[in-house]
């Protein structure tokens, strides 16, 4: 009898541990906050400076956003482009058409200089990913975005644009911090 209350008790015990949720554990390594630019398609010449936010769209002419992540170590394996979105009043995707469908497309590891839309347009490579900026109740909502996997470089460059440029009359923003924005997952 204290054999079966004693396996009873053990095997209840146990089956409370398996039925405990379990949590997961991200164990990647992270860049944040990249240097950030912004060309424009109506002063194709003018040379781009460090923003603190990302600016996209398709108005009268196109603002694409061009990221450069620095510093990914040379062991470094998994590279995860990711948006990660915190909700804040800076958000915003404004317009009409499908503003928030975002193209993204490979740069070369060193960028031209100066950066100006008409220097970046001849070194801009192949399409490499698309995804969409949370919109209406989801910005109210945090989301992790994987926009897509690559191989790692000491510094990845990215070139994002407005993706359906004939329909669309406006475009998204939004701050980039250590919290919120564009980063580079890797070691996962």
């Amino acid at each position: 009898m204290k054999l079966t209350t004693s396996l009873l008790a053990a095997a209840g015990l146990a089956g409370l541990a398996t039925s405990l949720p379990l949590e997961a554990r991200d164990t990647c390594s992270y860049i944040y906050e990249p240097t950030l630019y912004w060309i424009s398609q109506h002063q194709p010449d003018d040379p781009a400076t460090p923003q603190a936010s990302v600016n996209i769209q398709q108005q009268i002419g196109f603002v694409d956003t061009i990221a450069s992540f620095s510093g990914v170590p040379s062991d470094a394996y998994g590279c995860t482009l990711e948006y990660n979105f915190v909700p804040n009043s800076n958000a915003q995707v404004y317009g009409t058409g499908n503003p928030q469908v975002i193209n993204v497309y490979a740069l070369p590891e060193t960028l031209p200089s100066p950066i100006t839309w008409d220097t970046i347009g001849p070194v801009t490579g192949s399409l490499v990913g698309t995804w969409q900026f949370p919109t209406g109740a989801a910005l109210n909502s945090p989301e992790k975005i994987y926009i897509n996997s690559f191989a790692c470089t000491p510094t990845m460059n990215y070139r994002f644009e407005v993706a359906d440029t004939w329909s669309v009359y406006g475009g998204i923003s939004d701050v980039d911090t250590a919290s919120s924005g564009l980063s580079i997952a890797y070691n996962c």
